[in-house]
């Protein structure tokens, strides 16, 4: 069977929030002046800007068969902190346990889903996988919410 290869989530370490209020508290802490070659000394040493720099893993989301899967690949680490010299390594086929593309309508057969429907059952399988992860861990969902709506989910079903 041949997977199709659609979107990659990123999983970052911790919500832009959290990390914004570790980064202000540690600069606060760090630098009693408003020196602001300082304030940007700290900032660039506790880690910078948040995208990008805190991402800890992907989920790589695709279709097999009938089915939502999303293989996962981590940083190469036993204990996840903040760092910016990362290895990323395979780490599941399967995220979360897959979702047929009917089993959120089971009266339909494929041929018969909407793009809101197949959009619907990738968007479930994406809350499953948050279910699997650790709860400090932040899945990226801003570009694919974005443009999900507007995806030919059943042109892109169609055309593996």
């Amino acid at each position: 069977m041949n997977c199709q290869y659609f979107f990659d989530i990123p999983v970052y370490r911790l919500t832009k929030e959290a990390y914004e209020a570790q980064r202000q508290a540690y600069i606060e802490a760090n630098c009693k002046t408003d020196n602001i070659n300082l304030k940007d000394y700290h900032f660039n040493k506790f880690g910078g800007c948040w995208r990008y720099n805190e991402i800890i893993g992907y989920i790589r989301l695709h279709f097999l068969g009938d089915q939502i899967r999303g293989e996962y690949f981590r940083i190469k680490a036993k204990r996840i902190t903040k760092t910016r010299k990362k290895t990323f390594e395979f780490d599941t086929w399967n995220l979360a346990p897959e979702i047929g593309l009917t089993d959120l309508t089971p009266e339909l057969e494929v041929s018969q889903l909407t793009n809101d429907q197949i959009y619907s059952v990738v968007k479930e399988y994406i809350d499953e996988c948050r279910k699997e992860l650790s709860k400090h861990s932040y899945i990226d969902t801003e570009v694919f919410d974005n443009i999900g709506e507007f995806i030919d989910w059943v042109g892109l079903y169609k055309g593996r």
